[in-house]
């Protein structure tokens, strides 16, 4: 077993209230593990403070055995770290083809030039479903749409792993169940992918190993079938109405 991310006790306070308190985890290179707990839990800055976007309060991140704790946004890219935004920002004057060319020049294996992030781009899209929208603008696109193509431009930048920030949110049954093919397919390409989702079906349908986070702690972990049948998840969590 490989620990590709560690985290270890870590802290996050804002103006003396605390987020996120003592969480700790790991995940497993080559797997799918997924984060999930009520609105308000600390998923969203647990997931921020991995990704270099706040730094921690206290506490250590390790990526594949390095301290990386405190490193900024802008060097994850180089380490073979991407991630998509729970609220899509697409380049929206730009095509999709170059929304996701324009991310192919960040990375361990930046391209060369417009011609080689274009190729690179049109790549993904073949894998991503979106080719036959390569020459539509981003900013007119339905939700689905852009949420394939936040995917699309973080696996421009060819990860080791990918954390996915609620892609599934707002899609229907059908949409769901697209999107979880295409991360299964990320997956099966040697792709790492940590996932927050609300979408229980694909939490349970994709994910090795489960973390639960209620109140900024870390409640329960295990797997996708422990967690669901763990008394203290289902009062705080699924019994809420959190399961879909």
């Amino acid at each position: 077993m490989n620990k590709i991310i560690e985290v270890e006790n870590i802290c996050k306070s804002f103006k003396g209230l605390k987020a996120v308190s003592n969480v700790s985890f790991y995940a497993e290179e080559g797997q799918i593990t997924g984060m999930i707990g009520p609105n308000g839990a600390g998923k969203s800055t647990t997931f921020n403070m991995i990704c270099g976007f706040y730094p921690p309060t206290s506490g250590v991140i390790k990526y594949k055995g390095t301290d990386i704790t405190g490193k900024r946004a802008y060097e994850f890219a180089d380490m073979g770290i991407a991630r998509t935004f729970q609220i899509m920002k697409p380049l929206g004057n730009l095509s999709v083809l170059d929304n996701v060319a324009s991310s192919a020049f960040f990375g361990r294996h930046k391209a060369k030039n417009i011609h080689q992030a274009r190729e690179i781009a049109e790549e993904i899209l073949n894998f991503t479903g979106l080719i036959s929208k390569r020459d539509v603008l981003a900013r007119s696109m339905g939700t689905p749409d852009q949420k394939r193509l936040e995917m699309a431009r973080a696996l421009a930048t060819k990860p080791d792993m990918l954390f996915l920030d609620e892609v599934m949110a707002g899609l229907n049954p059908a949409e769901t169940e697209e999107a979880i093919d295409l991360i299964r397919r990320i997956n099966s390409g040697g792709i790492t992918v940590f996932l927050i989702e609300h979408i229980m079906r694909a939490v349970v349908s994709l994910c090795k190993k489960v973390i639960v986070l209620h109140h900024g702690e870390k409640i329960a972990e295990g797997t996708p079938e422990e967690v669901m049948n763990d008394a203290y998840v289902m009062e705080v969590y699924l019994g809420k109405g959190g399961a879909d």
